[in-house]
């Protein structure tokens, strides 16, 4: 079995993906970083530090292990190891672009947990309500 479908298997299991309804092709977009980047407990801040205060697409990410993480979200940098080292689109960056409304959450996340918190700590719409289909977007 590959590791998308272990993934999808993983999230199924701990309730974070909603399954009803959804096809084969909507379950090979699940992306367990795209999950985490959702569910797990992070703060994203735009203008809250100084190293990122006045800086256009620059965020800082405060991971829920404490440790801080700048992400260019224009260049799609993150300084984390997983971005710095195994090249990938790391849960910072994923983080970033979901809190901003860069790129809209899935329909296969559970939104029940969805961290209720992202995006509270960067200007624009309530990206949440917007996935539960409110206005705020």
């Amino acid at each position: 079995m590959s590791s998308t479908a272990d993934d999808v298997l993983d999230l199924a299991s701990s309730g974070v993906l909603d399954a009803d309804g959804l096809g084969p092709e909507t379950v090979l977009e699940v992306d367990r970083r795209d999950a985490d980047a959702l569910t797990r407990y992070m703060t994203v801040l735009d203008e809250h530090d100084e190293r990122v205060r006045g800086a256009d697409d620059l965020y800082l990410v405060v991971s829920d292990s404490g440790r801080t993480y700048l992400v260019d979200a224009r260049g799609g940098a993150c300084e984390c190891p997983d971005a710095r080292y195994r090249g990938v689109e790391c849960i910072h960056r994923r983080r970033v672009a979901f809190a901003t409304g860069e790129r809209p959450i899935p329909a296969w996340i559970d939104l029940d947990r969805v961290d209720d918190r992202i995006g509270e700590h960067v200007e624009g719409p309530d990206v949440l309500e917007a996935a539960r289909g409110g206005d705020e977007a």
